[in-house]
């Protein structure tokens, strides 16, 4: 899958992206969001905690521009988790 025309990442792999065409032509208000696959891992230790991104996920917004994250596959894990709880309570909510 090709990377999204606005992405700065050159090292990184497309894995999934939204919208799934590459036309550098966006309808305004629209956003890209993609998951990727890093070449090499970005490793490091925080609180003496070693720490290694291998995954990127990428938002750009046609107000904020591109937000890149290094991320690993626990993250993913989790954010899908946390979408998929927030989601239900949104739900939740919207129906009181």
């Amino acid at each position: 899958m090709k990377r999204p025309w606005c992405c700065l990442e050159h090292r990184c792999k497309c894995l999934f992206k939204i919208p799934s065409d590459n036309s550098p032509v966006l309808t305004p208000g629209k956003s890209i969001l993609c998951a990727g696959m890093m070449k090499e891992a970005v490793e490091f230790e925080y609180d003496k905690e070693k720490h290694k991104n291998d995954l990127s996920l990428c938002i750009y917004t046609p107000l904020k521009g591109m937000i890149r994250f290094q991320t690993n596959e626990s993250d993913w894990e989790t954010l899908e988790t946390v979408m998929s709880v927030a989601r239900r309570k949104l739900k939740e909510n919207r129906e009181k």
